[in-house]
């Protein structure tokens, strides 16, 4: 299941040191915002984009370029490990 594979790597790819989701061990970061209810929010990034999937994808694949000055940074993440996290992340109401 895609969305399985993306909690994985939620934890395994960085995004831990400055994300959390409450109840996730691994997910403890303080920097960015917390995650725990992404998929119920109108907007992320800010308010940049609205909350769907393809913006999701956007974002992760490239927070700078979306949003210059951003302090997410892009992540050296693989096509197949930005579409798990995406999946996941939709589904964290």
């Amino acid at each position: 299941d895609l969305a399985k594979q993306g909690a994985q790597v939620i934890t395994t790819a960085g995004c831990q040191a400055c994300h959390s989701i409450n109840g996730v061990a691994a997910m403890i970061g303080k920097v960015g915002p917390n995650l725990t209810h992404v998929a119920s929010r109108a907007q992320i990034a800010s308010g940049l984009l609205d909350f769907n999937a393809a913006n999701v994808r956007a974002w992760i694949s490239n927070p700078p370029g979306v949003k210059p000055g951003s302090m997410m940074p892009k992540l050296p993440l693989t096509p197949d490990q930005i579409d798990a996290l995406v999946a996941y992340l939709t589904t964290l109401k």
